[in-house]
């Protein structure tokens, strides 16, 4: 559903830019695909050199199409009203990451719509430019990459709008049934099935064409297999997001702050551990003066210390800062503090307002909380 261990390129409308690591395996196997089998189609003549050089060209220029496509979802997004922290480009493309979903069935035909579109036109641009080069008697490596750029922006395009959940065409569909139904976990429900469905498919063709053995069909056919996984997994990821933002909804961070007694930067590292981390089963811990947080002490920094120094060492000597990502605002929105963790690998959060520690709010809290609500019928 959300991604960690991305790394931020910069911002563009005020939404982040990340690259998740996959992406660097995803690159080296588009730039390999293209060099070694699309531009071969292409340019027949094309020398070896030229050819990966322009595998590489492409590789970049799809993935500069496939941030247009995400900012298009995103710019419309904005437009409708929806937050959107980051778009990531990861293993498969990219994603918008909205942090709570349409607010209605035409918000989210708007603004699922608008990724295709803007891939179609895309690949109509790159049309035109091939065309344009060819009649200035361009050479065949700038050709034979505006001409795949053409056709795989024509492909990512026609792809999406398959009715499968996550992908564009999914949430086109799910849209209209929420329309009709006037229930968007119902919508979304079946269009996730649809989804499951429509991956599994993908995965057969895939094992058709892997099995017919031919130089051109095993990496379509692997291509095929990967993609189907892909979305049968964000599928069922794209189901139980819906679920949680329902259930969540209008929830804020303040009413789900549990207490948290904070650790006194005075204590030494022998009371924190037999008063503090073993009796709670706590790994990080919260250090304040008065009210104010000054940083936190995990499991790890005190592992590392030799025990005969723990009576010895006071806990403010080994606070670091608190980073961004383990704070939460009393504030916040309540899935959007549930992604954060998820985001960060962390049970908790700490709720923090002006630099005074207010509490916790816990993964567990909040998924309980969720089967409460559902169960009720919220």
């Amino acid at each position: 559903m959300y991604f960690k261990r991305a790394i931020r390129l910069g911002r563009l409308f005020g939404v982040a830019i990340e690259i998740h690591w996959s992406w660097f395996i995803i690159f080296t196997f588009v730039a390999w695909t293209i060099a070694t089998y699309n531009l071969p189609g292409t340019s027949p003549g094309l020398p070896i050199t030229n050819r990966w050089i322009g595998g590489v060209i492409a590789a970049l220029l799809f993935f500069a199409c496939l941030l247009g496509h995400e900012l298009a979802h995103t710019l419309v997004a904005l437009r409708s009203g929806l937050h959107i922290p980051a778009i990531t480009l990861f293993l498969f493309g990219g994603v918008s990451q909205l942090s709570e979903e349409p607010r209605s069935p035409g918000s989210e035909f708007k603004i699922a719509a608008a990724g295709p579109l803007t891939s179609f036109a895309l690949a109509a641009l790159s049309y035109a430019v091939w065309r344009g080069m060819e009649a200035w008697g361009s050479t065949q490596t700038p050709l034979a990459v505006a001409l795949v750029l053409a056709w795989v922006n024509a492909a990512v395009g026609v792809f999406n709008l398959l009715p499968a959940l996550p992908l564009d065409g999914g949430r086109l569909l799910r849209a209209m049934l929420w329309k009709v139904w006037g229930n968007f976990v119902r919508a979304t429900r079946t269009a996730s099935i649809l989804g499951r469905v429509m991956g599994a498919l993908v995965i057969a063709a895939g094992v058709l064409q892997v099995m017919q053995g031919t130089r051109d069909a095993v990496p379509y056919g692997l291509w095929l297999m990967l993609i189907g996984w892909f979305v049968i997994q964000a599928a069922a990821s794209s189901y139980v997001g819906g679920v949680l933002r329902q259930a969540l909804a209008g929830l804020t961070v303040a009413p789900l702050t549990t207490e948290i007694r904070p650790v006194a930067p005075e204590l030494t590292l022998a009371d924190l551990v037999n008063q503090w981390a073993l009796p709670r089963a706590m790994s990080l811990l919260p250090v304040v003066r008065g009210v104010q947080l000054i940083g936190i002490v995990t499991v790890e920094q005190v592992r590392d210390i030799p025990r005969p120094r723990w009576p010895w060492i006071k806990v403010g000597e080994l606070a670091r800062p608190v980073p961004e990502e383990l704070l939460a605002h009393p504030e916040q929105d309540a899935f959007d503090a549930l992604s954060q963790m998820l985001r960060a690998g962390v049970e908790r959060l700490l709720v923090v307002r002006c630099g005074e520690l207010l509490g916790v709010i816990s993964r567990s809290g909040l998924s309980e909380l969720v089967r409460v609500r559902l169960s009720l019928g919220f």
